[in-house]
């Protein structure tokens, strides 16, 4: 339910979009509080119809699970919580909030993120990009209408020509994908950064493969974690009718083997954070070094 605060700002924001002022509509949204913003993202108001048909709508609470494993308020108030750590890194290490920053998603799925970066900061600073056509095709459908592209599994470069972003985020990325992956992604987007820009990527450590054990041969859940603390590393292969993927799976590290990759690929770690409602999503801070 949307406060009191917000409601005046948001009947100003439809009278705008009726007008098809849509950069002045979203412009004054984000004088509105951030969580009702979210409600916003959640449920757009029958009474602002003209606001409902430019802002973002979600899939379907099947795709929602299917991607996620949750859905609707209870995946915004998680959604929420990620973009206001962001916030909070941003202050932190670039001495300012994410507003006129440039920003860019990396594997932004169907866009759970991106839509709430619209408080953030202008459209035409938003980018997101994903190898899976799929994620694409569910940003467009959704009206997440901001700079989308196709990367690379394995990355070699970003998209969208030559210029440098100042937030870079990667939520659930690393966390499924093998090491020659990670670092071709790393070098990719460190080629991208502006000097004082940072990156926030979550990482697993190894008490996720217990998660794992109920449902996953014990031996193997064994074996993985051995893995891990041999080499700080550890990392099984999505495996799917017999086929297993080579660039998707499941991933855990080590905080020093993680930073071993990160200055590998010319990032200095600068801090370290975790939400509680993503327990196994630690966020690893990184700002070129």
């Amino acid at each position: 339910m949307l406060s009191s605060y917000a409601q005046e700002q948001v009947r100003q924001a439809d009278a705008a979009a009726q007008t098809g002022r849509k950069a002045s509509a979203f412009e004054l949204l984000r004088r509105i509080p951030f969580a009702d913003f979210c409600e916003l993202c959640v449920e757009t108001p029958a009474s602002t119809p003209h606001l409902k048909a430019i802002m973002p709508q979600l899939p379907s609470a099947e795709v929602q699970k299917r991607w996620v494993g949750d859905h609707g308020r209870p995946l915004m108030h998680r959604s929420g919580n990620l973009v206001r750590l962001f916030e909070l890194m941003s202050w932190r290490h670039r001495g300012r909030s994410l507003e006129d920053a440039r920003i860019l998603d990396y594997g932004c799925g169907w866009g759970r993120l991106l839509r709430l970066l619209y408080h953030k900061t202008d459209l035409a600073n938003i980018y997101g990009v994903d190898p899976m056509p799929e994620s694409l095709r569910l940003c467009k459908e959704c009206g997440v209408d901001i700079n989308l592209a196709s990367c690379d599994p394995v990355p070699t470069d970003l998209p969208f020509g030559i210029m440098n972003f100042d937030f870079v985020f990667s939520f659930s990325v690393f966390t499924h994908v093998p090491l020659q992956v990670a670092e071709a992604i790393l070098r990719s987007v460190r080629s991208r950064m502006a000097n004082d820009g940072i990156a926030v990527v979550t990482v697993r450590s190894h008490e996720f493969w217990e998660l794992r054990r109920s449902t996953w041969d014990s031996a193997g859940v064994d074996a993985l974690i051995q893995t891990h603390q041999r080499n700080g590393y550890a990392f099984i292969p999505l495996n799917t009718d017999g086929l297993k993927s080579e660039h998707y799976g499941d991933t855990t590290y080590s905080r020093c083997r993680f930073e071993q990759l990160c200055a590998a690929c010319g990032w200095n770690v600068v801090d370290v954070e975790r939400d509680m409602s993503e327990p196994f999503q630690i966020a690893m801070v990184l700002a070129p070094a």
